[in-house]
């Protein structure tokens, strides 16, 4: 099957992060959402890895970031590595096709697109509210998380 990346689904009805998610900023150096509108609010711009529809990496600006109002329901997605990361039911993951799926349909043993190396999602687990976060990149509308997973913006 071919990969083929849609960068701004028609359905896509909008997932949140929690401030604890990662993701990528060049170099193997990594920081949390929380810290991206930090940096905003002190003016510093933020470049993440994102990727572009033909499955290439690119390194592009983060063009808003942002807390929203009030708390939210969240889920925990974990992935087979043990890396865990807390985002709205509607957040979608790249799947190994270029498909967009969002957290609250996936399943253990879920393929996800990962930049080098296979992953498979180990469970999901309802999670408390919390604080979510907006996140925009610019063009691609996508950012790779450190586990090489990528997230729609």
């Amino acid at each position: 099957m071919a990969f083929l990346l849609d960068p701004t689904p028609t359905d896509h009805t909008g997932g949140f992060v929690a401030g604890d998610t990662r993701i990528l900023l060049g170099g193997g150096i990594s920081v949390s959402v929380a810290d991206v509108v930090e940096r905003q609010h002190r003016g510093v711009e933020t470049r993440t890895d994102a990727l572009d529809v033909d499955g290439t990496v690119r390194h592009v600006k983060v063009s808003m970031a942002r807390r929203l109002d009030g708390d939210a329901a969240t889920v925990t997605v974990t992935l087979d590595d043990g890396t865990a990361i807390h985002c709205s039911p509607g957040q979608l993951f790249l799947g190994p096709s270029g498909a967009w799926l969002p957290a609250e349909g996936l399943a253990p043993g879920t393929a996800l697109f990962a930049a080098g190396h296979a992953r498979t999602v180990d469970h999901v687990t309802p999670r408390e509210h919390h604080a979510v976060y907006e996140i925009r990149v610019e063009h691609l509308h996508n950012m790779v998380h450190p586990s090489g997973i990528v997230l729609h913006d």
